[in-house]
């Protein structure tokens, strides 16, 4: 996997996103003022939502799992994702409602 930024190093933009042991996610978000922080974090947003960015590091996660002889534990964390997926997918048909991906409200023009 890529190196993450060190905490010390100086970066424009991060978005940092944390799971607790109960499953809560929570997320903080920072820039630096001025036009690179906003270019920053408009590139992490764009990478994420349109340029897969979630895809490439789910690859990097499954290769670093190969190398380390953890395929198992790769095939887990994809099933339980597929299921998280499945659930949400047949949740949306049962009440006949469309799955939003992004809430109207939540729509940012980059």
């Amino acid at each position: 996997m890529q190196n993450p930024s060190s905490p010390h190093q100086e970066s424009d933009a991060k978005l940092e996103i944390r799971v607790d042991k109960q499953g809560f996610v929570s997320y903080n978000c920072d820039w630096e003022p001025g036009e690179s922080g906003l270019i920053g974090i408009a590139s992490i947003f764009y990478k994420l939502m349109v340029d897969d960015l979630c895809w490439e590091i789910l690859e990097e996660i499954k290769q670093q799992c190969v190398l380390n002889d953890n395929e198992d534990e790769y095939a887990a964390m994809a099933g339980l994702l597929n299921a998280k997926i499945d659930k949400d997918e047949t949740s949306s048909k049962t009440t006949g409602e469309n799955s939003v991906v992004v809430s109207p409200d939540q729509v940012f023009n980059i």
